[in-house]
């Protein structure tokens, strides 16, 4: 199953004389939704860095936690940074199959392409041929890896999820040189993985067209602009947002939180997730009555907000509709919980007034409690996965290494890292050992914590009864 965003193909010449047309995907689109994550599934999202300090499966995991709150999912970061296919490979029992994921979603490639193949520093010192041997070599290696990898999820019976790699922004105008080609490889990955995933029955989603499509209209605007970041790779806050935009696509299509129907009339009520509780009491001036809701308001962050513009999240996802009609001309006060969400014309209520787009609304508090209790569980999760980067990517290299010895486990780290002296990704190494080597032992404690944020977010976001209050403002 293959799920790509219906947008126009266009077709893109890149260096090298290589030719990818976006209708490369259109042979395997399917309209066909991926199926939502069930009650008590585990999801494991593998990746390397967009995932290890990303946003796009936090933000996946709140919109669960505020939709659905009779549904208990575990949601695992297990990104490393800077890892590959093949490096992936090597952690999968320790790191991915002890979690027994009923779902695992795949992001990689990003460090598999070998970025320093490309741009006009690679040219000069290197032959066309070689690069193409070179690039060939490269791009077996990581459809091989990620075939083994995704053969021996279905083996632990785990639905997979591929997620084509992020973009590569090889188009703006940035300091870093665009190094064009290696989007064009990276889109590449994601067809050849994509096929394979479909012809083992799993699922697919792509990011390339829909980031690829917003660039471009971001760059019609100014030729600096990116959905990802200055360092071309890591998307920010609004390029996860993006990314969690389009999963929700594949998953739901559209889905709202709720509608409240009310016509003062005819006396009828109408409410979708949200049971009343006792009668509606209509007067000559307004109407009160209780409700048990059962969603929540997606919160979206202030560093978010400027993906709304190219995303139709709050169309599709955030709508809790209140209508009220028959009201006689005037302005009404709305009040929730005796808590003054704003006021509102006879017009605005009978068109209907988006609940979920109101800060003072109780319920949108109550889902920035649940937001807030997240954000504690996958800060928690990034402190382990900080911990386990040093175990994977450099410890591994040292089987024989005594844990235990302090002045060794600091020596040979650090002597590790010598080789990206002068590199400009050498003072985060180095930050990352130091932080090993602080905070190794408290291993334990943020998993306890990531468990206690996890349990509490479940809690704020149960049902409560609501109160609305609809006044005629005299």
């Amino acid at each position: 199953m293959y799920f790509l965003p219906q947008i126009p193909c266009r077709r893109i010449t890149v260096c090298f004389s290589i030719l990818i047309c976006l209708s490369l995907f259109n042979s395997v689109a399917s309209a066909e939704q991926i199926e939502p994550f069930k009650d008590e599934h585990t999801v494991v999202f593998i990746g390397d860095s967009i995932t290890h300090g990303g946003q796009y499966h936090i933000d996946l995991a709140l919109f669960y936690a505020t939709r659905f709150p009779n549904k208990k999912i575990q949601f695992v970061n297990a990104g490393i940074s800077g890892d590959t296919s093949v490096g992936t490979l090597k952690r999968f029992e320790k790191d991915i199959a002890l979690h027994q994921p009923n779902v695992a979603t795949i992001m990689l490639g990003m460090n598999d392409v070998r970025r320093e193949l490309y741009g006009s520093n690679a040219l000069q010192s290197t032959s066309f041929d070689d690069f193409l041997l070179e690039q060939s070599k490269t791009r077996k290696t990581y459809t091989r890896a990620m075939q083994d990898l995704i053969e021996r999820l279905i083996s632990i019976n785990t639905k997979v999820i591929i997620l084509t790699p992020s973009i590569f922004d090889q188009t703006a105008e940035l300091a870093l040189d665009k190094q064009v080609g290696i989007n064009d490889e990276l889109a590449l990955y994601g067809r050849l993985i994509g096929d394979f995933a479909s012809h083992k029955g799993q699922s697919v989603i792509d990011f390339q067209t829909l980031m690829l499509r917003i660039n471009q209209q971001m760059q019609a605007e100014a030729a600096s602009a990116t959905i990802v970041s200055p360092d071309r790779i890591h998307p920010y806050a609004p390029g996860h947002f993006v990314m969690t935009y389009a999963m929700l696509k594949a998953q739901f299509g559209q889905s709202s939180i709720g509608e409240i129907v009310l016509n003062m009339n005819e006396g009828k009520q109408v409410s979708t997730n949200c049971k009343f509780s006792g009668k509606v009491d209509v007067k000559d001036d307004g109407v009160q009555f209780t409700c048990m809701n059962s969603g929540l308001p997606f919160p979206v962050k202030n560093e978010q907000v400027s993906a709304l513009e190219y995303v139709a999240f709050q169309e599709d996802f955030n709508q809790y509709p209140f209508k009220v009609e028959g009201l006689e001309s005037g302005s009404y006060e709305l009040v929730i919980n005796q808590t003054k969400v704003g006021e509102f014309s006879d017009e605005a209520l009978a068109k209907g007034i988006n609940l979920a787009e109101l800060p003072l609304n109780p319920m949108y508090s109550q889902a920035k409690e649940v937001q807030k209790y997240n954000d504690a569980r996958a800060l928690n999760a990034k402190l382990i996965r900080d911990l386990k980067q040093i175990e994977y990517s450099m410890l591994s290299n040292y089987p024989e290494l005594a844990r235990d010895d302090e002045q060794a486990l600091s020596k040979t780290l650090y002597k590790h890292i010598e080789g990206s002296k002068g590199k400009s990704w050498y003072p985060w190494l180095e930050g990352m050992v130091a932080n090993y080597l602080i905070n190794k032992s408290k291993l334990e404690m943020y998993k306890a914590k990531q468990s206690e944020y996890s349990q509490k977010m479940y809690e704020a976001n149960q049902p409560k009864a609501y109160t609305f209050a609809l006044k005629a403002v005299h």
